[in-house]
């Protein structure tokens, strides 16, 4: 399925009320998940404003390097896995530098959410 029923009503309600390009855009429909890129990609109209999941999308679906400085004999030796892979720990580095931080508080959770006899 790639619409989902509050697409249109939702989009609607975003662009009567004025946020579209902004950060509240994303938190009014909770789209500030990692793998939400869909949302960031029809509510943001300048990709300076695009949360990173719809950057990254952008980058590796479309194929769009000028938002990134490399060189022109740099682009010849990137292969798509190199940039797949690059996306892949771009897009897991926040969680990784976050867990360790908030790893007792899963634990907790855990342990209460456990079957005691």
């Amino acid at each position: 399925m790639l619409f989902y029923g509050g697409l249109v009503p939702g989009y609607i309600l975003i662009t009567e009320l004025h946020l579209i390009d902004s950060i509240w855009t994303l938190v009014l429909p909770g789209a500030l998940s990692w793998n939400s890129w869909f949302e960031g990609l029809i509510y943001m109209m300048d990709t300076k404003n695009y949360p990173l999941a719809t950057f990254l999308q952008t980058v590796v679906v479309q194929q769009d390097f000028s938002k990134m400085s490399i060189n022109p004999e740099d682009m010849e030796n990137l292969s798509q896995r190199t940039v797949k892979a690059a996306q892949i720990f771009i897009g897991a580095l926040p969680i990784l530098l976050v867990y360790p931080f908030l790893q007792k508080y899963f634990v907790k959770g855990i342990v209460l959410g456990a079957v005691k006899e």
